[in-house]
């Protein structure tokens, strides 16, 4: 964590030190999980730095939980987001959203801390202020974060790129082609052959086509198989069909069809 007054809060309120302790126990040995935990603590730190620019009397973190000071925390996550009224702007509106999660979440520790001690007064004034989050910072801080980023969404420009830098590409991908082309030709060459294959090697496009090409391969071998040539070619002058067809007759597509003259002829060609 940055050394900064932001961290100075951080370390010295409990409930954010806890409240940090209990993401890394959620997450476990995950040390990715780490500069996550560390943003999400420097989150309500500068939400506390703004608290107390705005009261001096707040000291810690719990003293904004109580309904009394619901004004102040709106106002304190408005101020660390950077949100200008002539604008009706937030600077990061994504603050101001987190924010409404994170405190949530330290109101349910804090209400855990008052009901182990059996002081159902201060839980009270805490489930109180908890109350208030859920029916109204979406109406004073969140709806307007939300809009701020969909504006943003819509207005963010899109980065075309140059004519230029399109030609180099093409131009790079066409040498390296030929290069490849030609150390092809002079002998095999694994590497020129890599480079080649994504451009010059076709397969079959779909797992269907290459089905019907193993098939087809299959059947026809097993006309070879069972005729001379010389009765091959007898039984391809006799049809008008290409023999693409002749071979699906052996098929078990072609076999449930009505049975007729040329049907019949290769059949008992078949049986001799």
């Amino acid at each position: 964590m940055v050394i900064d007054k932001v961290s100075h809060e951080v370390k010295n309120d409990p409930l954010i030190c806890e409240f940090g302790d209990r993401l890394l126990e959620k997450h476990g040995d995950d040390r990715s999980k780490d500069g996550h935990v560390s943003q999400k603590m420097r989150e309500l730190g500068r939400f506390l730095v703004a608290a107390k620019s705005l009261d001096y009397k707040v000291k810690m973190l719990q003293d904004v939980l109580v309904p009394p000071k619901f004004s102040l925390a709106v106002a304190a996550a408005r101020k660390a987001s950077g949100f200008t009224n002539s604008k009706y702007r937030y600077r990061t509106p994504s603050l101001a959203l987190k924010l409404g999660h994170s405190l949530k979440a330290v109101c349910d520790i804090l209400i855990g801390h008052h009901v182990k001690a059996e002081d159902e007064t201060a839980a009270g004034r805490v489930r109180s202020f908890l109350g208030l989050v859920a029916a109204e910072w979406d109406l004073y801080v969140s709806r307007r974060a939300r809009t701020n980023l969909e504006e943003d969404r819509w207005n963010k420009k899109e980065m075309i790129p140059l004519t230029e830098d399109v030609m180099k590409l093409h131009n790079v991908l066409k040498s390296t082609e030929e290069e490849a082309a030609k150390k092809i030709l002079e002998g095999p060459d694994p590497t020129a052959y890599r480079t080649l294959k994504p451009q010059r090697i076709s397969t079959p496009s779909s797992q269907d086509e290459l089905q019907r090409t193993e098939k087809r391969g299959f059947y026809s071998g097993k006309m070879r198989k069972r005729h001379s040539p010389k009765k091959r070619r007898k039984m391809r002058s006799e049809s008008p069909q290409d023999s693409d067809e002749e071979l699906d007759v052996l098929s078990p597509e072609a076999t449930a069809a009505p049975r007729t003259e040329k049907t019949e002829f290769l059949a008992q060609s078949l049986r001799q």
